[in-house]
């Protein structure tokens, strides 16, 4: 591996169910967006409601128009921006395109401070401190990249005591489409995170939040 991470934008196709190829291989770091009602037109130079770096907006979510399914891997601000050409041209853009390019400069910011680490743990650092947000469409929750928190996700980790693992951990094929987990609660965390990944090399992504 090259220790390059592939960023692919979900797509803008207002799907619930699917991603635009090439966000649906396996492999890529998948992309979409969020928006707020504050989301107005603003320049590059200015804060968009929502950033990265402040906290999430009370009316945040995930943009209508944005693709999503449960494989995305990320969920990043991307609500109408201004920025202009050389000619001074002003261009409007926003949706996944937006949101795929924070996504690959949080990346860059990172791997700039932990350039030790792989691909897949910067991506851990981003997904174990986004702020979780909720699809209406589909009722998923997935994380909006909060790149300050990830910076510091090392001195996090320090501060606080890994739970116990749950024991006894059983999954039961239900049908063609459906497993249910079973375990016992050992230990005194706040709720748990349910996640997958469809091949050994992919990237986990979160299927339900619980507690």
């Amino acid at each position: 591996s090259a220790g390059i991470a592939t960023v692919a934008a979900a797509g803008d196709g207002a799907r619930g169910e699917a991603l635009s190829a090439p966000a649906c291989v396996s492999s890529a770091l998948s992309v979409s967006a969020t928006v707020s009602d504050e989301s107005a037109s603003v320049g590059l130079s200015e804060q968009e409601p929502g950033d990265v770096g402040r906290g999430r907006r009370s009316s945040e979510r995930v943009a209508p128009s944005s693709n999503n399914a449960n494989m995305l891997t990320l969920l990043a601000p991307g609500g109408v921006a201004v920025a202009e050409e050389m000619s001074g041209t002003p261009v409007r853009f926003g949706g996944t395109a937006l949101a795929v390019s924070r996504v690959a400069g949080a990346l860059a910011i990172l791997r700039q401070k932990f350039p030790e680490e792989s691909v897949e743990t910067l991506t851990y650092r981003l997904r174990q401190t986004g702020i979780p947000i909720r699809d209406s469409r589909n009722q998923l929750v997935q994380p909006r990249i909060e790149i300050t928190a990830a910076l510091v996700l090392d001195r996090l980790a320090q501060a606080q005591s890994v739970p116990t693992a749950p024991e006894g951990l059983v999954a039961t094929v239900q049908s063609a489409t459906q497993v249910a987990l079973t375990w016992t609660d050992t230990a005194t965390e706040t709720g748990y995170s349910l996640e997958r990944r469809t091949s050994s090399t992919g990237v986990w992504s979160v299927l339900a939040t619980l507690g």
